[in-house]
């Protein structure tokens, strides 16, 4: 089944994420103080972790940014706003091992009464 869930996404020079494997980010905003993005996911897919850089603006980039993947950026307030940039390195998805095995998020979170991920907040 086909949803779209909401991650929060660490601040951080480098921020892993479990998805399922194929989820398609379609946003990425700073809400509630925090760094966000969704995505559409497949809820029968195996899990895997993805790998995500944030640049502030102005600050350095490696040489090979060209390699990485644009996914989008959002404002964070820390005594000042923010804005973060968030870059994919897709090539590492490969190298990595699945988050949680061969386990569909379905069977990760059927211990739930609710999708932990799903997107409840504001819009």
């Amino acid at each position: 089944m086909k949803v779209t869930y909401k991650y929060n996404l660490p601040v951080a020079e480098v921020s892993k994420v479990s998805m399922p494997r194929h989820s398609r980010i379609i946003r990425v905003d700073g809400l509630d103080g925090g760094l966000w993005l969704w995505a559409i996911v497949d809820t029968e897919e195996p899990m895997e972790t993805r790998e995500f850089h944030l640049f502030k603006t102005g600050g350095e980039m490696p040489d090979n940014i060209g390699e990485y993947c644009y996914v989008g950026c959002g404002a964070i307030f820390i005594q000042m706003e923010l804005m973060l940039y968030v870059y994919e390195a897709h090539w590492k998805r490969a190298e990595a091992e699945p988050a949680q095995g061969k386990m569909s998020l379905a069977e990760h979170l059927k211990d739930f009464t609710k999708p932990v991920f799903h997107d409840t907040g504001p819009r």
